[in-house]
């Protein structure tokens, strides 16, 4: 039900469909090198320092059961995952280099509108901008 890897090439087979009783994922120093999920039962997802991360957008489906989501200096995010994160109780998403694109706006109102359960959130290492409403 857990899995810890560390310093590690993740290379999934072509149909690999994921793992089905893993409920805890922590991963360190991995690397994605091709598309992957660890299963809709999974819960708690932390991933530090990890690249090629966008591999995992099939993790990310309505049928998800994540609770809690930690990115530690790991590559650059996709916000559309979080459109299927409606069981997310915590998020913690910490950046070691602010993005260099000013055009990467995080909108607060449409990420939170997608987790109604959320009572944790912990944004490091962005720039916020607030929009001006007149």
């Amino acid at each position: 039900t857990d899995l810890w890897l560390e310093s590690c090439i993740l290379n999934p087979p072509l149909g690999f469909s994921g793992f089905s009783k893993l409920i805890s994922v922590d991963l360190e120093h991995v690397t994605f090198s091709g598309n992957m999920s660890f299963g809709t039962q999974v819960q708690d997802l932390r991933l530090h320092n990890c690249r090629g991360i966008e591999h995992l957008g099939r993790q990310f489906k309505p049928d998800n059961n994540l609770t809690a989501l930690y990115f530690f200096n790991s590559d650059e995010i996709d916000w559309r995952w979080f459109e299927c994160t409606y069981k997310l109780q915590i998020l913690r998403i910490v950046m070691s280099e602010v993005p260099s694109s000013t055009d990467k706006v995080i909108n607060l109102d449409k990420l939170l509108g997608n987790m109604p359960r959320l009572d944790t959130l912990w944004l490091e290492g962005f720039v916020y901008r607030v929009r001006d409403f007149n």
